[in-house]
This record gives structure tokens, sequence and C-alpha cells, in this order.
């Protein structure tokens, strides 16, 4: 019986190309980068990728370059994490950023956008949903990705096991997955093409400063149209999404190592304080509290 992990399946993207065309299957496409959400099981979703009777089975991605792409439509469940570099997921208008000791949960037949900084590495775990189906399956989430986790889920793909022995393993390891419990991390991405435009610009540069006049006469609409279309697609002002997406990218780099000095300058913080201060009011904790509140053993 073939056991449920596979050691070969590492996946090297070199240059990972976001794909904006529109497909045959994808009704009204406009070719902008929209994340469609779930579809019917039939629409050309890819080949199952775990056998009979296992639970799970992970797959490894280096992305020396960087870059991002639009991942098929997957009969299983997947939960995308990081082993290093940094990570962002979005599915369902919705942004995830992913440091390490956090997994984002996609619901079987999800189209989403990966997007990983040069020399990430990301682990994909496909979880059979007639197998694994916890009551939290049905939407995206961020899951605690506990050490225990962490070393099992890579001790399932790495290691000759008796076929009951990694059985009970796989068990162990859907039992220990844990919806994230500390604030929010997605963040909504807007539909509207030109507010699409903001948003992508500031999730490419978070440093960025420009004012919402500034966005406006860009955009060549006024203030005022600016902010309330912004309001209704994101729920929240520009201001407010500039900074969520700041404290996110924070996350990252904080999390590989760089001083919340360093990164808070590079966000367009001169003061330290202020922007500790700042994500503390944002998210609760501090960032080194943060981390903490969902990296466990």
């Amino acid at each position: 019986m073939p056991h449920g992990d596979q050691p070969e399946a590492t996946r090297l993207w070199v240059a990972p190309v976001f794909d904006e065309r529109p497909t045959a299957h994808e009704p009204g496409a406009t070719g902008r980068s929209v994340v469609p959400r779930r579809t019917s099981p039939d629409d050309h979703a890819e080949p199952a990728r775990v056998d009979d009777p296992w639970l799970f089975i992970t797959e490894t991605i280096l992305s020396p370059d960087g870059g991002s792409w639009v991942d098929g439509l997957h009969r299983e469940h997947e939960l995308i994490w990081t082993g290093a570099g940094a990570l962002t997921v979005e599915a369902d208008h919705q942004l995830w950023t992913v440091p390490p000791g956090l997994a984002i949960w996609i619901p079987a037949h999800t189209r989403h956008h990966v997007r990983a900084a040069p020399g990430t590495l990301t682990h994909v775990t496909y979880l059979a949903p007639q197998r694994v189906d916890p009551p939290w399956a049905a939407g995206i989430a961020g899951i605690t990705l506990s050490r225990a986790v962490h070393e099992l889920v890579l001790h399932n793909k790495a290691a000759v096991l008796d076929d009951a022995v990694r059985m009970r393993l796989q068990q162990v390891v859907v039992d220990l997955l844990v919806p994230v419990e500390s604030a929010s991390l997605d963040l909504t991405m807007p539909a509207d093409p030109r507010l699409r435009t903001v948003a992508e610009a500031i999730v490419a540069d978070p440093a960025d400063d420009r004012t919402l006049g500034e966005w406006a006469d860009t955009l060549n609409i006024s203030s005022r149209t600016l902010s309330r279309a912004f309001v209704r697609e994101t729920g929240t002002t520009l201001t407010r999404w500039r900074i969520l997406v700041r404290m996110r990218q924070a996350l990252l780099e904080i999390s590989s190592g760089r001083s919340v000095a360093a990164v808070a300058l590079r966000l367009g913080y001169a003061n330290p304080s202020t922007f500790t201060d700042l994500f503390r009011q944002t998210l609760g904790h501090t960032p080194a509290a943060y981390l903490k509140s969902f990296v466990t053993t």
C-alpha cells in the first residue's frame, strides 16, 4: 500500500508568473487579478493527490526568485504554510499574511493566489475532504501551526513508517489543527478595478504614504468618491487598510529575524515606539507577543 506522503514531491518555482489571462471555464473573466470564489467540484479541478485511506500529503515548493502564481482548483482542502521566507495568500478577496507558526486553511475547490518573496520555502498540505472535515473546514481560516504539528507533518513526509503508525500520526495531526484565536489576519481586497490598483500598489510597497487626495487624483475621481467606494468594498478606510497592510508586512519581516526598529523604519515609521504602539492598537499585542500567541508547543 502506498504511504500517505511523497518524499519526491518538492517543486521548484524558478520564476513563478502570475497568469492574468482569462480561461474558458471562467465566464466573464476580464484578465484582472481577481480571485473567484469557490466553484463547483466539476469545474476542472485537478486530480486528487491523497490516495485512500490516507488523510493528507505534503508538497514543498522552493521559490528562489520569488513571484506570484494562481493555484489551480484542488479537490482536497489545503493547508499552506512556510518553512522560511515571506508568504501571502489571497482567496475569496481576502489577503492573508503567513508568518512562521501560522498556516492558512483553504477549503477544497477554492481558487487562490500565492505570493512568495525570494527564497521562500512553501509547504502545502493537501487533506482529503471526505476523511478530514472539522467543523470550521468550510471557510478560509488561519490555523495555529504548533511546533508539534510542524514536526509531525514533516516526519510524515520524510519517514518510512508502518501503515498503522502513519495513520495514527496523521490522525493526531488533524486533531491538533486549531483555528487561530489572535486578531484576524485576513485583509479584504477590493474587486473594483480602480480600487484594486490602489490596493495592489500598497501591498507591493506598504511604505507608500500617498494621501487619499493623491490617490483620487491618480484615478481621476473625487476624494469623496474614492473614500466611500473603498469603505464599501473593504469595510474600512484607506488609511486604516494601509495600516493593516503594514502590520502584516511587519509580522513577516520580524518573524524572519529583522529587528523591530529596522522594520518600523522600512515601513515609514521614524520612531519604533510609534510603530509598536500602533501595532498593539491594531492587533492587541506587541509584535513579539502577537507572534507568541500562535507559535505554541
